[in-house]
């Protein structure tokens, strides 16, 4: 807008020193003077050029700084938000202490109660803690036992692995030593046979010496 104004005022002052030469109607030192005034106010116009351009670069500025703004503008709301949520949250968590410590005051009162009762409760604590020491006793021995058990069944598993192993070892033997003796039974049938062959033929040897023998 200044740029504009100032150009219409040269350009007015211009012209009407040119119509004030062309009519004649000034002199040399007029002519002179307007001159003068048309160059200052071109001296003007560029320094309001320049003036107009470095508040086009400080618009553009600030422009720039108006939309970081802005977004800077989001991002605090952003976070407005979220610590808001947090808000909340902590408030709840506060609620939750509050109760947390009304709770543990009352648990306070009944423990600061139970303790006044005086020599009847600690008789009570005390046969409590008896009871409470024999029966940890009686888990450790029961742990102890079920230990030594433990140790007594995988000796158990062991020793009855050892003997299956053993069983089919044994088995494996007795199945070996049948087929042996089932291969011997034929050779001592077979032997039986070849004595009783043997005994026959000696028999029928002897008869015939006998008849060889015998005088006519």
């Amino acid at each position: 807008m200044i740029w504009t104004n100032s150009k219409r005022v040269v350009m007015f002052g211009a012209i009407g020193l040119w119509m004030l030469v062309i009519s004649g109607c000034v002199s040399q030192s007029e002519h002179n003077t307007k001159v003068a005034e048309l160059k200052e106010l071109k001296a003007t116009l560029v320094k309001t050029q320049e003036t107009v351009s470095q508040l086009q670069k400080d618009l553009d500025a600030g422009k720039d700084r108006i939309e970081q703004a802005e977004q800077a503008a989001k991002n605090a709301e952003s976070k407005v938000e979220a610590l808001e949520l947090e808000n909340v949250d902590l408030k709840n968590q506060a609620k939750k202490l509050s109760e947390v410590e009304k709770r543990l005051s009352e648990l306070q009162k009944d423990l600061d109660d139970a303790k006044s009762q005086g020599e009847e409760s600690k008789a009570q604590v005390s046969k409590l803690q008896k009871d409470l020491d024999d029966a940890k006793s009686q888990v450790a021995e029961a742990k102890t036992h079920a230990s030594q058990l433990q140790k007594d069944l995988d000796s158990a598993k062991a020793r009855a692995d050892a003997a299956e192993n053993a069983a089919k070892d044994s088995e494996a033997k007795v199945k070996k030593l049948e087929q042996e003796n089932a291969a011997l039974q034929d050779q001592v049938k077979k032997l039986s046979d070849a004595e009783t062959k043997v005994s026959q033929l000696e028999k029928e040897l002897n008869d015939a010496k006998a008849q060889v023998e015998k005088p006519d």
